[in-house]
């Protein structure tokens, strides 16, 4: 699209050469440690990624089972 007469017309400078914005000073703090990696809270995490992963399957066989809601009236158990 054009501009006005006698404006030059702005182009989209592509990803590449686009200037990379770093942050300013005072958001870098170098007194800052990276954390340390912990074998044990890896492993809590896998673990508990595994359990619902479970879950989501166990809930996948029950629905496509039609076993869901077995026992319609639930609390007294058909009486």
């Amino acid at each position: 699209m054009e501009g006005w007469p006698g404006t030059p017309v702005r182009r989209a400078v592509p990803f590449w050469r686009q200037r990379r914005l770093q942050p300013p000073d005072f958001m870098i703090d170098p007194n800052i440690a990276s954390t340390p990696y912990n074998r044990a809270h890896h492993r809590l995490a896998m673990l508990a990624a595994g359990c619902v992963f479970l879950l989501i399957v166990a809930g996948a066989l029950v629905t496509s089972n039609d076993a869901g809601l077995s026992v319609p009236d639930w609390p007294t158990s058909f009486g």
